[in-house]
C-alpha cells in the first residue's frame, strides 16, 4: 500500500504499509508498479461437519454463551474433537471472548471443560462485560439506516469498526491470548489485531442473520493473519475490515467484497482449518455498485468521480496492465492534477496488489 502527499511545488511523498512506515522517497522518482506473481490455492479438508450438528457441540455453544466456565458435556469427547470444535467457535460465537484455552477431563459418559481466561478478563467482572460487549454491538445495530439491504448493513459495519477501531501495534508481538485478539477488543475498547477485527464483525453479522464466517492465513506482508467471508445473494465474498483500516484519513475499500483471484495476490489460507468458501464472484464488489470499477482506463470518468466528491476518489482496475496505464499517466505524467475538483495538495495512496488508486 503506497501513500503519498503531493503538491505542485513541494516533492515529498512517504511509502508505507497498512500497518507501519516503511521509507520516505522524493515524488520525482515516480515507481510504476510491478506485477506480482500470485500465491497457490490452498485445498481445505472438510473434516468438521458431522460434529457440528452433534449435541455435545451445541451444548458446548450454549453453556458457554451463558458464561459457564466449566461446563459439562453429557458425551465423552474425543480430545481431537474438541480441539476443532474451538476453531468453529471463534466463527460460531465470537462473543465468546474470554476463552483463551482449555483443559479436558473425560469420565466415563461425560466430559468435563475447564476454560482458562485471556488476559485481561477476571471471572468476576466477566457477567457485566460480556453485556458491555451486547450493548456495543446492539449500538452499531440500532445505527445501521432503516430498510437496509444486507450489503448496506454489511458495509456500514465493515466501515463502522474499521473507523472507530484502532490496530493495537502494541500488541501485536505479545505471547499471550488478550483482548486485542476479540470482539471485544474491537467492539468495546476500540483497540485490536486482525483477529479482533474479523471476530467483531462477524459477531454483528451473526447477530443480523448475515452468513459468514472467519478465515485464517498468512499474508505478502510476513506472518499470520485473520479475514472475514459473507454470503449475499448466494455469493460468497470476502472482507478485510483490518486491511481497510490502514489509513485514519479515510476508510477504504479496496478489500470490501473481494475475490478468490485477488486473495491470491495478497494472501493464502492456512491448510489446518475446517472450511473455506469459493468466492469467485465481483458482482456487489463496493468498486463496481459505485461505478468506480473501470475496465480500460478512462480519466474522463475518473475526473467526473473526483468532481463529484470534492477531489476525493476511490477507484478499482480489473488488470494490472490497465492499472500500470492509469497510475504512469495520473502520477507519472501528473495527471491527477488536471482532475475537475483538486487542486492545490493531494493526498494519495495505490495498492498495488489490488489494483487501488485513491485520492483522500
Amino acid at each position: 500500500m503506497k501513500k503519498r502527499m503531493l503538491s505542485l511545488a513541494a516533492a515529498a511523498c512517504m511509502l508505507t504499509g497498512c500497518s507501519a512506515a516503511e521509507q520516505l522517497i522524493a515524488n520525482t522518482d515516480y515507481e510504476p508498479p510491478e506485477e506480482v506473481t500470485p500465491f497457490n490455492k490452498v485445498e481445505l479438508t472438510n473434516y468438521f461437519e458431522s460434529s457440528e450438528d452433534s449435541l455435545w457441540y451445541q451444548q458446548l455453544r450454549e453453556k458457554f454463551v451463558n458464561l459457564e466456565l466449566n461446563p459439562v458435556l453429557d458425551e465423552r469427547v474425543a480430545s481431537s474433537d474438541l480441539k476443532q470444535t474451538f476453531e468453529e467457535l471463534h466463527t460460531d460465537c465470537p462473543e465468546v471472548f474470554w476463552y483463551a484455552g482449555y483443559t479436558m477431563h473425560p469420565k466415563a459418559n461425560t466430559t468435563l471443560v475447564e476454560v482458562m481466561l485471556v488476559d485481561g478478563v477476571e471471572e468476576e467482572k466477566l457477567p457485566q462485560m460480556y453485556e458491555d460487549l451486547k450493548e456495543a454491538a446492539q449500538h452499531i445495530i440500532d445505527s445501521i439506516p432503516a430498510g437496509s439491504s444486507d450489503y448496506e448493513k454489511a458495509l456500514f459495519v465493515h466501515d463502522y469498526i474499521a473507523d472507530h477501531c484502532e490496530y493495537d501495534f502494541d500488541s501485536i508481538h505479545e505471547d499471550q491470548m488478550g483482548l486485542w485478539h476479540t470482539s471485544y477488543g474491537a467492539l468495546v475498547d476500540h483497540k485490536a489485531v486482525c483477529s479482533g477485527y474479523a471476530a467483531g464483525f462477524q459477531y454483528i453479522m451473526n447477530l443480523l442473520g448475515i452468513e459468514g464466517g472467519v478465515c485464517s492465513g498468512f499474508s505478502y506482508k510476513g506472518g499470520s493473519h485473520e479475514w472475514n467471508y459473507i454470503t449475499l445473494d448466494g455469493k460468497d465474498y470476502w472482507i478485510d475490515v483490518t486491511w481497510d483500516d490502514f489509513d485514519s484519513n479515510a476508510t477504504s475499500h479496496a478489500y470490501f467484497l473481494f475475490n478468490d483471484e485477488q486473495m491470491l495476490r495478497t494472501r493464502w489460507l492456512d491448510a489446518g482449518q475446517n472450511y473455506a468458501p469459493e468466492c469467485s464472484s465481483l458482482d456487489v464488489n463496493w468498486y463496481k455498485k459505485n461505478n468506480a470499477y473501470f475496465t480500460e482506463y478512462n480519466e474522463d470518468a475518473i475526473s467526473a468521480i473526483t468532481a463529484a466528491n470534492g477531489g476525493k476518489c476511490e477507484v478499482m482496475f480489473s488488470s494490472f496492465d490497465v492499472y500500470k496505464e492509469a497510475l504512469d499517466s495520473l502520477i507519472g505524467k501528473r495527471h491527477m492534477f488536471k482532475l475537475d475538483g483538486v487542486s492545490g495538495s493531494i493526498m494519495y495512496d495505490r495498492d498495488d496488489r489490488m489494483y487501488v488508486f485513491r485520492i483522500i
